[in-house]
């Protein structure tokens, strides 16, 4: 029989080849330490898998690094055995050792990011400065389920930044409100959540409002209705966009009046749809800006009109708009959207509204009498558009809006945009004869169908009236004061030539049209395809030259 010894303290193996161990072999074996007779002593029945954990606990620190000193045999499982739990527990503890100086490594990282932040240079900024331009991101802040508000965005960038946030109520006193976003209860419940947080962070703020109901009034809304209406002292902007009539009749809406001591711009409806109860606004004394759109049995009395910079109407008969305005002794700015017609009564005096100095038009299909009582004699500024010009093509050439008011009212108008009207050229140039002094002109040509060309021709801005910009010596100039001019107009049939020599002609007027003033700045506007013809192309040379030119193709039909 053959014996294999193991000697923890030589770490070397003796082989011994005769039956019984020789004399110095059993003096060697009596001077093996009592562990390693212990273990030969419990290898014959040791199973690993259940004594292993009970074997080793017994084992102090040195005897476990005496048995990892142990030489391994294939033919002896139990001590490779032994050196693979020794392995696994030092790997666990490398691994933990790992693990922690991952941790301080993530750790010495953030540190480190932290102060390059410091060192940032929008950290030299002011507070003040900052809580300014943090109101600029501020101005609207849009409540969804699906979008963070910028206000609460800003508040969790650093803790600077909350810093500012939370100690500038006016972040939070512009608020949105997107009904139709919003399902279920706790969607609600987070809503109405959130609108008391910027209730509370905004303050004693003045407060800026718009509720948008694209569906109809829910009970589901009335704890957020609730908490904002608490705050109607400090309402200063109220903008309400829904299709349902009865809205404000709620009983929700009833504290409302007399209570918006502070209320100065108000938006009630849509183009669509009339809100009804007025009265709940009758008493609000600092109001200057009205949007509405009147029905039929509202009165005069249930707006002080009398208070009112700007007035816009929408959808209003003749009648009704002169028997508004008529109390509007203060009015600055008017707007009339979608403005119809009816029979006026000819005993009407004209309406002399002295303090107009900007008129918003909006045409619908009929001439509208209004403006032949119209004398505004401060009047700057005017646009007229058409929004669906397609429908009223037949009706624009029969109007004379020259003669509507413009003969009483043109002598001071510097600004002047045209906006997809279906006016002639002719028209137009007759229109803008009355306006001596005009210094701005914008003019956006819808164009026309040609059954002959096959193609869209401009209505507007044709050769003839290109031409007509020209300035020509010893010759009547046609609006002399014009320094900024942008046309929007067909591409297929611009007159590239004509419009180029115009624009030069006014870039450096003749010595002999000395009244001239030179153009600022010009915009060309071409829709079509293609490239931009060389005849403007050729204006950007002088770009920055005393003048500022853009001309561009937009793409489309």
């Amino acid at each position: 029989m053959s014996y294999v010894l193991v000697l923890p303290a030589m770490g070397s193996v003796a082989a011994v080849d005769h039956t019984l161990p020789s004399q110095p072999a059993l003096e060697k074996l009596q001077a093996l330490p009592l562990l390693l007779i212990n273990y030969l002593a419990l290898t014959s029945s040791f199973q690993m898998q259940s004594n292993a954990t009970t074997l080793l606990e017994a084992l102090s620190t040195d005897e476990a690094s005496a048995i990892r000193r142990l030489s391994t045999s294939a033919f002896d499982p139990q001590v490779i055995s032994l050196h693979l739990f020794y392995a696994e527990k030092d790997l666990e503890i490398c691994e933990k050792e790992i693990l922690q100086l991952v941790k301080k490594r993530d750790l010495l990282a953030r540190r480190v990011e932290r102060c390059r932040s410091l060192l940032a240079p929008i950290n030299k900024i002011p507070s003040e400065l900052l809580s300014s331009i943090f109101e600029l991101c501020c101005e609207e802040n849009t409540l969804r389920p699906d979008v963070t508000s910028p206000a609460i965005i800003l508040s969790a960038v650093s803790h600077r930044w909350r810093e500012i946030a939370l100690t500038a109520p006016r972040l939070w006193s512009s608020l949105k409100i997107e009904f139709v976003r919003f399902h279920g209860f706790k969607s609600l419940q987070k809503l109405a959540h959130t609108a008391r947080l910027f209730m509370d962070r905004s303050r004693s703020s003045p407060l800026k409002l718009n509720l948008d109901w694209s569906v109809g009034f829910q009970d589901d809304h009335l704890p957020v209705l609730e908490t904002i209406i608490k705050q109607s002292a400090r309402w200063v902007h109220f903008d309400v966009n829904s299709y349902d009539e009865t809205l404000l009749k709620n009983r929700i809406f009833q504290p409302l009046r007399g209570r918006l001591p502070l209320l100065k711009y108000l938006n009630l409806g849509t183009d669509e749809c009339i809100i009804e109860s007025y009265v709940l606004f009758s008493d609000t004394p600092a109001l200057r800006s009205l949007s509405y759109t009147p029905n039929s049995s509202s009165t005069v009395t249930e707006f002080p009109f009398e208070h009112l910079a700007h007035l816009k109407l929408r959808r209003c008969y003749s009648d009704e708009a002169i028997m508004m305005l008529e109390r509007c002794i203060r009015l600055e700015k008017l707007e009339l959207d979608w403005l119809g017609d009816n029979i006026v009564e000819e005993n009407i005096p004209q309406l002399h509204m002295s303090a107009v100095k900007s008129l918003i038009f909006r045409a619908l299909e009929q001439e509208p009498t209004t403006f032949a009582h119209f004398v505004l004699p401060q009047l700057s500024s005017i646009e007229i558009s058409c929004p669906y010009p397609g429908e009223y093509c037949d009706n624009w050439e029969q109007w004379n809006i020259t003669q509507l008011f413009l003969q009483q009212s043109s002598s001071f108008i510097t600004y002047c945009r045209l906006e997809t009207i279906l006016a002639s050229d002719i028209q137009v140039m007759e229109f803008l004869n009355c306006m001596p002094m005009l210094q701005t002109l914008c003019i956006e040509d819808m164009g026309r169908w040609d059954n002959g060309l096959g193609h869209i021709r401009n209505r507007t801005v044709t050769s003839t009236f290109l031409q007509r910009l020209l300035v020509k010596v010893n010759s009547s100039v046609f609006l002399p004061r014009l320094e900024d001019l942008m046309l929007r107009a067909r591409m297929d049939d611009f007159n590239a030539s004509a419009c180029s020599i115009a624009v030069l002609s006014r870039f450096r007027p003749d010595n002999g049209q000395a009244s001239a003033v030179c153009l600022r700045s010009i915009e060309i506007e071409l829709k079509g395809n293609g490239s931009l013809p060389r005849e403007l192309a050729s204006l950007d040379h002088f770009n920055g030259k005393g003048i500022r030119v853009k001309v561009f193709i937009s793409e489309g039909s």
